[in-house]
């Protein structure tokens, strides 16, 4: 039996194959004000 993780690798292999655009969700991210992060290897 396939792992989920498998399973998702080789749809997207098939899919990229026959150069068709993943229907997999995209997950971006939008703030309304400027984002200040900082590195903890400052």
């Amino acid at each position: 039996m396939l792992s989920r993780d498998e399973v998702v690798k080789s749809a997207k292999r098939a899919l990229d194959e026959a150069k068709i655009e993943r229907p997999f969700p995209h997950w971006n991210l939008w703030f309304k004000e400027l984002l200040v992060t900082r590195s903890n290897q400052e």
